[in-house]
């Protein structure tokens, strides 16, 4: 992306965009908060599944004090709002009355070339006030970010982390992955608010974190976020979190600024705004852990459909955000699959569908297979990540198992036979134009990796016999002036 100056950031800012659900923390699928009001003082903060997880932001100035975020203290009056921004990487609310004016900046930076900062389960909330003597800010979280379950018995601590008063909560009896489940709160570890600072140059800020101790269980190994991999602790994460904070800010303002601009200049405002929420949200339902030999693992969870962790056909479309801004995230997410056919566990000709309910990734829990979705989905990624590198080097590592699966789709892919596709919501159906070309596609894709090893005569025969599916396709499918 060409680089815009920072002073260019959201030039449509000033039209009026209130998303469904507007994004405050989005660090992965237990630790994701967000407001469903008008106004960000106007419903209480909820989990993405709907659950409250209530956190209250509240500012004293010249000896009045004001309500930013939440519902309570009920006595205290809001701050009006007067503006909402989401960007890629932060959600900025504006307020005033009179001459007092506030901004509440909520900062999650999800910079995918720095894993070791992307892997941070921190968000930045930072409040910056003009038209005021003397102001002070104050924030509480609730017991509910930490607990499942509202009436367990919850224990609280207090610290200090980077000469900042900080508090912890959590479920008094801990027992890590003991919960998996669709539309569910992470129910061990523990959640931290840090801060807030002192007033400096008219800005405080606090960190909101999530410590979850143990992350994703992958075949009975239970595995740390990637962060933590080299036996880093909580609070020294978070020092280094509170150090790194005014450079982060300013990379996710220029971040948000190029992003910004590119797809306005794509798309248009709407468009942009999209985006924005897109890029949120897609990162927002994953989780970057280290495997038992510090490599990089990357799971998705299927919100609000069945809760299933790293299916295929989710990891498809959002693959291009992970090409475009770090493949090495799209590899981590494909290892697991690859690893559950190598391993022998998953013995079928095709890629599996899933690993399992989130965040336990010990098997496929799906109740039935969709051979052609998946199969082609993987070796069109696989060949997507080998272009991108000029290398089949991640390839190679699992060449006899793509080699079975091009196979498979060779001679099930032009017609399909019963079965489901991502669209699993229609149900099971034969001959399938869709799914006939997605098996197209993977067998064009596994000649097109062939060709970057150097296998010649392997490419030419699977670039033919792709190319004679795909005439073959054009007279299967066409139904007057249309395809089927």
């Amino acid at each position: 992306m060409k680089k815009v100056l920072v002073l260019a950031l959201f030039p449509f800012a000033a039209f009026a965009f209130r998303p469904p659900a507007v994004p405050l923390v989005q660090c992965d699928p237990f630790f994701s908060v967000w407001s469903a009001g008008d106004r960000l003082t106007d419903v209480e903060t909820t989990h993405w599944s709907g659950a409250k997880q209530p956190i209250s932001v509240t500012l004293e100035a010249d000896g009045k004090t004001y309500r930013l975020c939440g519902t309570e203290p009920a006595s205290v009056p809001a701050l009006p709002q007067t503006g909402l921004e989401v960007r890629p990487t932060q959600t900025v609310y504006t307020f005033a009355e009179g001459e007092l004016k506030a901004t509440l900046t909520w900062s999650t930076p999800k910079l995918p070339e720095d894993l070791e900062v992307f892997s941070r389960p921190v968000t930045y909330v930072t409040a910056r006030v003009t038209g005021a003597k003397n102001w002070k800010l104050n924030a509480a979280i609730s017991p509910a970010l930490a607990t499942n379950d509202d009436k367990a018995p919850m224990v609280t601590n207090t610290c200090t982390v980077a000469d900042l008063p900080a508090m912890s909560i959590g479920r008094r009896d801990q027992t890590p992955l003991s919960r998996s489940g669709d539309r569910v709160r992470c129910d061990w570890g523990y959640a931290w608010l840090v801060g807030p600072s002192a007033v400096l140059d008219g800005e405080a800020h606090v960190l909101l974190a999530y410590d979850d101790v143990k992350s994703i269980q992958f075949f009975n190994d239970d595995l740390p976020a990637w962060w933590r991999r080299n036996g880093l602790s909580f609070e020294a994460m978070l020092e280094q979190a509170e150090s790194d904070r005014v450079a982060l800010l300013r990379k996710l303002d220029v971040f948000d600024a190029e992003f910004s601009a590119d797809l306005l200049k794509l798309g248009g405002e709407d468009y942009a705004r999209l985006g924005a929420l897109a890029y949120r949200q897609s990162f927002a339902a994953c989780k970057l852990v280290a495997d038992k030999n510090n490599q990089p693992l990357y799971f998705s969870k299927e919100n609000a459909s069945n809760g299933c962790v790293n299916t295929v056909d989710l990891t498809y479309p959002s693959a291009p955000l992970f090409l475009i801004y770090n493949p090495d995230l799209l590899k981590a997410m494909m290892t697991s699959i690859f690893e559950y056919s190598r391993s022998g566990r998953w013995d079928k000709p095709f890629a599996a569908h899933d690993l399992g309910t989130y965040p336990i990734a010990n098997g496929q829990v799906y109740g039935a297979d969709m051979p052609l979705e998946e199969a082609g989905n993987m070796l069109t990624l696989a060949a997507e990540i080998s272009r991108i590198e000029g290398n089949t080097a991640y390839a190679d590592r699992y060449w006899d198992i793509i080699t079975t699966w091009a196979d498979y789709l060779v001679e099930h892919g032009l017609d399909p036979a019963n079965q489901l596709c991502t669209d699993d919501f229609a149900g099971h159906w034969a001959h399938n134009a869709n799914l006939a070309l997605k098996a197209i596609m993977g067998v064009a894709g596994y000649a097109k990796m062939a060709e970057i090893r150097g296998n010649a005569d392997v490419a030419k025969r699977y670039m033919d016999k792709a190319r004679e599916m795909g005439k073959q396709w054009e007279q299967m499918a066409r139904e007057g002036d249309h395809y089927r």
